[in-house]
């Protein structure tokens, strides 16, 4: 026998979700008393950053990150190494001084940049940077975890990308293994060229009571980077850098 049964129509709803990634900086190098000198080496700050990417199509709203405090896994000289914050940041914006970073809300296919100004009593290199994530329980714990990634990388530098169309919050260069990437707060992670190896600096006689000095480097495409012995060994101060094309560098793009 067959029946026919008339049932009233459903909908289902389906919402889209955020999806994360984490990407984190940390300089390989930190600078402050060096233990095997009897002279005390002044303290430098340095940065600790992490950029939030949301890929998915929803936004990330009122979002929190709670990072762990840099610590010291091996140091064979058994010192005592400490770290302290002196400054937290959103988009260079200033935030509280705590390691939990209130992002607020990120929307779908944006980034937020977050930076913890940090010093250490030591001077010391770091050798391996790992990051690792967990999603709260009382969102699902890793079940529905909306983190998709976390990525660890070596700081060169906090830099700006100023090309037309770009914000003007800082970005993050770092060293991948042997390949070198700027990662923007708003834009794509693209691969600089290294021009280390043929670049050359010279004397360019002097003006106004400054000295000038060249930089000099086959024409490259795209993104540039280039790393000299400073000769002056830091006890010159950097004045403004100008392109052959006359463009003025941003200062966050040039340093001693």
């Amino acid at each position: 026998e067959d029946t026919v049964l008339n049932l009233d129509p459903d909908v289902i709803t389906v919402k889209p979700l955020p999806l994360l990634t984490l990407d984190y900086f940390l300089p390989q190098e930190v600078q402050a008393d060096d233990p095997l000198t009897s002279e005390v080496e002044p303290v430098v700050p340095f940065t600790l950053g992490v950029r939030v990417k949301n890929t998915g199509f929803a936004a990330a709203k009122n979002l929190k990150i709670d990072s762990a405090q840099p610590k010291i896994v091996e140091n064979r000289q058994g010192l005592l190494i400490g770290f302290k914050l002196t400054g937290s940041f959103v988009n260079d914006a200033t935030a509280q001084n705590s390691l939990l970073i209130p992002f607020g809300d990120i929307a779908a296919n944006t980034s937020k940049m977050g930076r913890w100004i940090m010093e250490t009593t030591l001077s010391g290199k770091f050798s391996e940077f790992k990051a690792r994530f967990s999603h709260a329980d009382e969102l699902g714990g890793e079940l529905t975890s909306i983190l998709q990634a976390t990525n660890a990388h070596a700081l060169i530098r906090d830099v700006r990308v100023d090309l037309p169309g770009r914000d003007v919050v800082r970005d993050f260069l770092a060293q991948d293994g042997d390949v070198i990437r700027v990662y923007e707060s708003d834009g794509p992670d693209t691969e600089v060229t290294n021009r280390s190896g043929v670049a050359v600096f010279e004397s360019g006689g002097s003006s106004n009571g400054n000295a000038n000095y060249r930089l000099n480097f086959p024409a490259t495409s795209g993104f540039v980077y280039v790393k000299l012995p400073d000769p002056f060994d830091g006890r010159k101060l950097l004045g403004k850098v100008l392109r052959s094309d006359a463009k003025l560098l941003a200062p966050e793009n040039a340093w001693l």
